[in-house]
């Protein structure tokens, strides 16, 4: 897995009253690690809005490199575990983020294999930029 995984940060632009107990933090940007054009990846998150808006709470944010210079579209979504994972094999992405009660988790898709990263919200960092 790609170490750079373990240090990710999450830019947001509104922090929200209260975050859900368990949710998903998704990106279906460069699968496997592939880059992909912007507008190839602007096409994946079209897909992946149209299938989880209508019935699962969702909100944007930017997975980001700690420099900034790599970032991802990314979404929480209130899902299940193992729905996100399986979402993650979906889009063929090569980990999905889970957190459960503050708990943030790196979850490899094809194994399954946790690794615990610590607090959620000490990897946030407020952000005015716009999302990609």
């Amino acid at each position: 897995m790609n170490p750079a995984y373990f240090k990710t940060i999450f830019l947001i632009t509104d922090i929200p009253s209260q975050w859900p107990s368990n949710f998903a933090i998704i990106t279906v940007w460069n699968p496997m690690d592939q880059k992909l054009s912007i507008k190839q990846n602007q096409s994946r998150d079209k897909e992946l809005l149209l299938k989880f808006t209508k019935n699962n709470k969702f909100s944007p944010l930017i997975g980001s490199s700690p420099d900034y210079l790599h970032q991802e579209k990314s979404y929480i979504i209130e899902v299940s575990l193992q729905e996100a994972v399986q979402i993650g094999n979906d889009y063929d992405q090569r980990a999905v983020y889970y957190v459960e009660n503050e708990n943030l988790q790196l979850i490899d898709c094809k194994t399954r294999e946790k690794f615990s990263l610590g607090n959620f919200t000490d990897r946030i960092q407020f952000s005015d930029q716009k999302s990609r």
